[in-house]
């Protein structure tokens, strides 16, 4: 099963003519309605841990797609954004002037 997303087998049809077929997937129902699909094939293996359960796994795997995806000023502006976000974590917080006039 490589679909980008799941489908509901039961409500699928699949019609064989002459000189056509014709494959009709029904999209099974994501956390906030019917899913868009982007692509009809998956781009990387998916896993079966839940993204629910590490709300923060999903925002990373977005992330790495538009990397990946980006053309080279996504991947700067991304760049950038991840360097600063690591920056941050190292001073907690506060910036690089945190302990000017201590």
């Amino acid at each position: 099963n490589n679909l980008d997303k799941e489908i509901v087998p039961a409500e699928s049809k699949c019609v064989v003519k002459q000189n056509r077929i014709t494959v009709k997937l029904r999209k099974k129902e994501g956390q906030f309605g019917t899913e868009h699909w982007t692509d009809l094939t998956s781009k990387r293996r998916r896993t079966e841990k839940d993204s629910a359960s590490d709300p923060s796994a999903g925002l990373m795997d977005m992330m790495r797609d538009l990397y990946d995806d980006g053309d080279d000023q996504t991947r700067k502006v991304i760049g950038e954004a991840m360097l600063k976000s690591q920056q941050s974590r190292g001073t907690g917080g506060l910036g690089d002037d945190s302990f000017d006039g201590l």
